[in-house]
């Protein structure tokens, strides 16, 4: 989980990444100043952005409506309480004043990465992966995507019947998809629910098949045992009762 701060004062974003370390290694603070804006493309769902009520009125605007647009979480430290008016439209989740304490900002970020953490653990929760596009948010049921390909500076996301390509990477994808996928190449994440047959390509590979589609993705075989051996026993005997098809 990636926790920007919009601030021009080293003081807060060291304190901040102070606190989430504290909390946990896998929230990244990220700092959004004059000089580094917000990237819309890398922004994810659950991500939360900490707003300095002095860089709104410097500088901020730049970015308001970006966080408008995809209603991020956001926790505003204000300068004057009568300034909350400016973040109406915003999705604040909490505001602090001048005399706030540190701890409490400690409180709601832990609470929020719970939250953050339940959503990507609980696979019963799973229900569709979303991407950010032009248009706003499109959605796609896990079950219907064969895999993730990497390429020069995006994703291609394959389903039966179409591809579409987004600003991301797979190590950021990985952490937030159910465990029926893997990560099996440096280039591929296989959803393996949707797998019909496994080929021998060359000396390095192997190719992927895929039921109701003549795409194909690759397995290295160096992560082809590991690969098998996390699969939990649900997906065993479900791949046996569909009968992979070694080729």
């Amino acid at each position: 989980m990636n926790v920007y701060i919009l601030t021009d004062k080293y003081k807060y974003t060291r304190i901040i990444t102070i606190i989430a370390n504290n909390i946990s290694s896998e929230i990244k603070v990220r700092e959004v100043n004059s000089n580094m804006p917000v990237i819309k493309e890398s922004i994810k769902s659950k991500d939360i952005f900490i707003i300095d009520d002095k860089f709104y009125f410097n500088e901020g605007l730049k970015n308001f409506c970006i966080l408008k647009e995809l209603k991020q979480s956001v926790i505003i430290l204000l300068e004057n309480n009568r300034n909350i008016e400016r973040y109406i439209e915003l999705n604040v989740e909490q505001y602090f004043d001048v005399l706030f304490e540190w701890n409490d900002l400690k409180l709601i970020i832990s609470r929020m990465f719970e939250e953050y953490k339940n959503s990507i653990n609980n696979i019963g929760k799973y229900k569709d992966y979303s991407v950010k596009t032009k248009s706003g948010y499109k959605y796609f049921e896990y079950d219907d995507i064969l895999f993730f390909e990497n390429t020069i500076n995006s994703v291609i996301i394959s389903t039966t019947n179409n591809e579409y390509t987004v600003k991301d990477s797979l190590d950021s994808i990985i952490v937030e998809i159910p465990n029926s996928f893997a990560r099996v190449h440096d280039s591929f994440i296989i959803n393996y629910y949707n797998i019909i047959g496994i080929k021998d390509y060359n000396s390095k590979v192997y190719s992927l098949y895929f039921e109701g589609s003549e795409k194909i993705a690759y397995m290295s075989k160096s992560k082809y045992i590991k690969c098998i051996s996390n699969l939990s026993v649900d997906y065993i005997i479900e791949f046996k009762k569909e009968g992979l098809i070694f080729v």
